[in-house]
């Protein structure tokens, strides 16, 4: 539960939850993962944990905060049949207060914590977070509503927006942005429109709006790995980060850059990679990334018998390869 610019925070967190942090720290959920070094399978124990971000629209004050985060886990109790372990605490090192919270992977009955659905990740949580809030504060008022429908106008995810300018596309040309709207006015797609020009997913010329090919494909990356935009400004030559899926099997090259989930604004770890062939690659990671920038590596997928597809990422030593299985 770090902070960003933690060392300027005066007032420092406090953590609390169902349990101490000494008794959360004794019960350990530990799952077999396979390791590849030096040519040899091993398979090392691993603790689980989950880790939910709340982030209220309201500025509201450390009691609200907490009794907002032990409702949301009741409810979380009640759709899993959980009796969760947790530990939260509240940041205020960002314009947006909001309340980390860490899940044991054993719960208090001593039963393994399997995960949440994406249902229940998408949806259900979100549902779950606005009753509440509802019952504490009441309704949103109309300023955070109007506030809410004008952070869609600049939100680096895929919106409601963006499948209208869709509707509107023409089909490919050569040039790279493959469709374009004429220009429709100064209304709220005009603001829309504007910022993907601003992000590179559009241009403007002879008052039409020309949108990039991928738009789609991209919004929706940057929606869910929130890295990929910050990823871009590690890629030379006038290329266009990629993302690295299955199909494009095996890439040698050189991390330029790794993120990880234990920094504060980091939803997902993974890395840069530029591949020998000049190619910029954006590789996510379940586990956390241990190699350094700098670093030749290769990475693949890889199906076994016991494991499903997953990313390999191997670091490429000696002509020897130190592997570990992500």
């Amino acid at each position: 539960m770090v902070q960003k610019n933690k060392d300027n925070v005066k007032e420092k967190p406090v953590l609390f939850g169902n349990v101490s942090k000494e008794e959360y720290l004794k019960r350990k959920a530990e799952v077999i993962k396979p390791v590849h070094k030096n040519g040899k399978l091993k398979f090392v124990k691993q603790s689980r944990h989950y880790k939910w971000i709340l982030s209220p629209e309201k500025n509201l004050d450390d009691d609200v905060l907490q009794e907002f985060a032990k409702a949301f886990v009741t409810r979380m109790n009640q759709i899993s049949n959980y009796d969760l372990v947790w530990q939260a605490a509240i940041h205020r090192d960002t314009s947006h207060p909001h309340i980390h919270i860490l899940v044991n992977g054993v719960d208090m009955n001593g039963k393994e914590v399997k995960g949440f659905s994406k249902d229940v990740i998408k949806n259900y949580s979100h549902e779950v977070c606005q009753e509440i809030l509802t019952k504490f504060c009441g309704e949103r008022d109309t300023e955070l509503k109007r506030a809410a429908r004008e952070r869609r106008f600049t939100a680096e995810r895929w919106t409601e927006f963006d499948q209208t300018i869709k509707d509107y596309m023409k089909p490919a040309n050569e040039n790279g942005f493959c469709g374009f709207i004429f220009n429709p006015g100064n209304g709220e797609l005009k603001t829309r429109l504007d910022y993907l020009k601003e992000i590179g997913l559009a241009k403007y010329e002879d008052n039409k709006y020309f949108i990039k090919d991928n738009f789609e494909e991209r919004l929706r990356i940057y929606g869910k790995y929130n890295t990929f935009r910050d990823a871009e400004k590690y890629v030379s030559n006038n290329s266009e980060l990629k993302f690295y899926k299955a199909e494009m099997g095996e890439i040698q090259g050189t991390v330029r850059h790794v993120y990880s989930m234990n920094d504060e604004d980091v939803w997902s770890n993974g890395l840069v990679l530029e591949a020998e062939d000049g190619q910029f690659y954006y590789v996510s990671s379940f586990n956390p990334i241990k190699h350094k920038s700098g670093s030749k590596i290769k990475i693949s997928q890889k199906k076994t018998a016991e494991y499903k597809e997953q990313t390999v990422i191997q670091k490429i030593k000696n002509d020897d390869y130190e592997m570990d299985r992500y």
